[in-house]
């Protein structure tokens, strides 16, 4: 696309998108940031929504005419065969690919978390499967956005060209940023945000809150720990101390009068919505080391490291929050970050405040 020419956009991704019972899931908030970029500069985009195996979204995509469209945007490396498709029928379109996250380390992880059990010859597919996808969708795409800056050194850059690569980081879209509650009194609270899809990645933070929480002892009795989702669907031996909330329509109400939220998993990659959801409400953010050090600088303010080896330090991070968090201008800085990134791959000229 030539400098200053406003972009026609086909946006392929996933039907769990718009099912209303994912509207909270990492994967939908992410494909909304593209979706208020596009609305915000004023650039046609058509969403083209389609079930997210290989063969679906190569056939949906064949079926697309591409005379119209300047760029494609991929969310997910589902279809390398459909990324080459546009590559031979619209040469001259820009082909953007979108990622969750480094599916190589990401599926060695679920590997890890699982153990050996009878899922493991699946989980070893998986990893071989999405791993060669992301290659195969690396050497076509023009532009790969991650939210992650370590997986721009340490992923990305391995399997592209490095100046093919962009650190687009998360913020909150307005859609959900509106929903936030305001202020509220906060309680002695910390609370293990699950899912609304369990995984083993999930079960494996549950687990690791459970066991914390245990260690406590008799000790923090003042506070209260909270677990989300169905208890059934995790099934997860907890103490005593950790109630169940069921599921919840959404998030931000138990976000915003806890104290802190507990992510107690080594295991997964890219970035975790909940993170900046949960700093965005005044709340810390309880991380393990490894998590920590790989979060972008900007929101490790609002993160204190937990570690497995000294059993200790959950109790001194629940005292660590108890401290006010303090949060100005954070989701715009955010926000205005990845717009320009998305202004450079798009070639939009930046609007004049």
């Amino acid at each position: 696309m030539s400098a200053g020419r406003t972009a026609r956009v086909l946006h392929v991704m996933q039907n769990s998108v718009v099912d209303p019972g994912q509207r909270y899931l990492g994967s939908t908030k992410n494909v909304r940031c593209r979706t208020e970029y596009f609305q915000d500069r004023g650039i046609p985009y058509e969403e083209l929504v389609t079930e997210p195996s290989p063969s679906r979204v190569f056939d949906a995509v064949r079926r697309t005419p591409f005379r119209d469209f300047s760029a494609v945007v991929f969310e997910h490396a589902h279809s390398p065969s459909a990324l080459r498709w546009v590559r031979r029928v619209a040469p001259s379109a820009t082909i953007v690919l979108s990622t969750n996250n480094a599916e190589f380390f990401h599926r060695v992880d679920i590997l890890r978390a699982e153990g050996l059990s009878r899922k493991t010859p699946e989980y070893l597919s998986q990893l071989a499967k999405k791993s060669v996808r992301d290659v195969r969708c690396g050497r076509v795409a023009d532009f790969i956005l991650t939210l992650s800056e370590w997986e721009v050194a340490n992923y990305w850059a391995r399997l592209a060209p490095r100046a093919r690569v962009r650190y687009t980081p998360w913020y909150l879209p307005s859609i959900y940023e509106q929903e936030l509650p305001p202020p509220l009194a906060k309680r002695n609270q910390c609370v293990c945000l699950l899912s609304s899809i369990p995984n083993v990645l999930l079960v494996d933070a549950a687990r690791n809150f459970g066991r914390a929480v245990e260690a406590l002892g008799e000790s923090h009795a003042e506070w209260h720990f909270l677990m989300t989702g169905e208890r059934a669907q995790y099934d997860v031996a907890t103490p005593e101390r950790v109630q169940w909330t069921g599921f919840l329509d959404s998030p931000y109400g138990v976000l915003a009068e806890s104290r802190a939220m507990a992510l107690l998993s080594d295991f997964g990659y890219g970035f975790k919505t909940k993170i900046l959801e949960a700093i965005l409400t005044q709340t810390r953010v309880l991380l393990t080391d490894s998590q920590y050090h790989r979060l972008p600088d900007a929101i490790r303010f609002g993160c204190v490291p937990v570690s497995h080896e000294r059993p200790r330090s959950f109790a001194e991070a629940l005292d660590k929050s108890l401290e006010p968090l303090q949060v100005v201008g954070l989701n715009a800085s955010l926000r205005a970050r990845t717009f320009a990134v998305l202004d450079e791959v798009f070639r939009v000229a930046t609007p004049t405040p």
